[in-house]
């Protein structure tokens, strides 16, 4: 059971990422189907597929996170000499987390304003705020494993792994 449970918690994202990727495949192809044949459709479909699109969104983000992929401008650190580069990353990494805790905090007050006024969505009759929940899950995803790669860098004795270099620190 800890083996299973760690293994949902290694790769949360992409399990995530894959359902809703699927989701959102089959309420299109379903769509393209009934219009392509019946010359109609099905409203629900497409607001579920905007859902699926919206979380497959921000889960690719903290899967990016994860997996040191996500977009950065990194050309200014090969002009700055090697023992400067470092800090300066851990820097900028800490402002992100930073900027993601303040993305945290504003989204979970905007999520429990959206829980007291209840904003239905139209066809699916799903509370919204349910659809925003992605926000506030993804941001901190994205703060979970960037420490996390910090600590699995500082464990290898290779902090310099956080920059995608693999030099030594």
């Amino acid at each position: 059971m800890r083996g299973a449970l760690k293994s949902f918690y290694a790769n949360f994202e992409e399990y995530c990422g894959v359902l809703c990727m699927t989701a959102l495949i089959l309420c299109l192809g379903i769509q393209i189907f009934l219009r392509f044949l019946f010359s109609s459709s099905l409203a629900w479909t497409e607001e579920l597929s905007r859902f699926c699109f919206i979380w497959t969104i921000y889960m690719g983000g903290a899967l990016a996170a994860k997996r040191l992929q996500h977009v950065r401008i990194t050309a200014q650190y090969l002009l700055l000499p090697k023992k400067l580069a470092l800090p300066i990353w851990v820097c900028v990494d800490a402002v992100w987390l930073l900027f993601n805790c303040i993305i945290i905090w504003h989204s979970v007050g905007y999520i429990s304003h959206c829980f007291e006024y209840a904003e239905i969505s139209p066809t699916l009759g799903w509370v919204v705020a349910y659809i925003y929940l992605c926000i506030p899950l993804s941001f901190l995803l994205m703060n979970v494993r960037i420490i996390e790669n910090y600590v699995k860098s500082l464990k290898a004795g290779n902090l310099r792994a956080v920059m995608g270099t693999g030099e030594p620190s």
